[in-house]
């Protein structure tokens, strides 16, 4: 592999997210404001922590941000090891981000766990409207202790989602997404279909792979190649890059 510039992503349970509305702002300002509604709704200082944000159209006066927050020390990190092997990092995406880039319903729930990581992702619109990362019990605890954990995590953001939008909540229709390790166990996804009381199923795989191939494990690297095929797949084209590193 002789490429040197690359697009990476960084999971990590303290990185927040927030999906906002501003009304249309000259540019020279935007940054400004962005960063004073990212004080306003972020439960932390951002003193120890990089905020990146995309722009994306909304209506004829307004605009989303979506807004993240990732720790410095776990984004430099990253960095710093990326230039030790000798790559130059074009593009940090944040993995539950990138992730749903690859949910093609308007409204759906989002689902992916990395090792003792859980992604949620509750999608409407077409755009993630809330994300949260957290730990789940991980090493040898029981497969339903992880998805009791799971189901308890998901009501509880979807709860939140609800409070928010009365007039258009996440229903028991809404379908689930889901990705990650629990995936390469049997019978998991018919498991956790019936827990949650959702129609559940398999993150779609938007390429050509062997059939050997273990999608799952690599669901993150083939959301980040989908930025080859933006916007034509998805508006969600963020970069948590931070400006002193581009």
């Amino acid at each position: 592999i002789r490429a040197k510039r690359v697009t990476t992503a960084l999971s990590s349970p303290e990185a927040l997210f927030r999906l906002i509305t501003l009304p249309q702002l000259p540019a020279n300002i935007l940054p400004e404001a962005i960063r004073r509604e990212a004080e306003k709704v972020m439960p932390v200082t951002l003193d120890d922590f990089y905020l990146s944000s995309q722009v994306m159209p909304k209506s004829w006066n307004e605009i989303y941000v979506l807004m993240a927050i990732s720790p410095r020390d776990a984004t430099d990190r990253l960095v710093k090891t990326l230039r030790k092997a000798g790559l130059v990092p074009q593009v940090i995406d944040l993995a539950p981000i990138a992730l749903c880039r690859l949910v093609k319903e308007p409204t759906a729930v989002l689902l992916s766990t990395q090792a003792n990581y859980l992604d949620i992702a509750v999608i409407s619109g077409g755009l993630p409207q809330v994300i949260r990362s957290l730990s789940i019990p991980g090493g040898k605890s029981s497969l339903t202790v992880k998805i009791d954990a799971i189901k308890e995590e998901m009501d509880r953001t979807v709860s939140f989602y609800n409070s928010s939008h009365q007039n258009d909540p996440i229903k028991s229709t809404v379908p689930v997404f889901i990705c990650g390790d629990l995936l390469e166990t049997a019978d998991t996804k018919e498991m956790i279909a019936g827990k949650l009381g959702h129609e559940v199923s398999e993150v779609e795989f938007p390429f050509d792979a062997p059939p050997l191939f273990n999608k799952d494990k690599y669901m993150i690297n083939v959301a980040l190649a989908t930025k080859k095929y933006l916007p034509k797949l998805s508006i969600i084209n963020f970069n948590a890059l931070p400006l002193e590193y581009r």
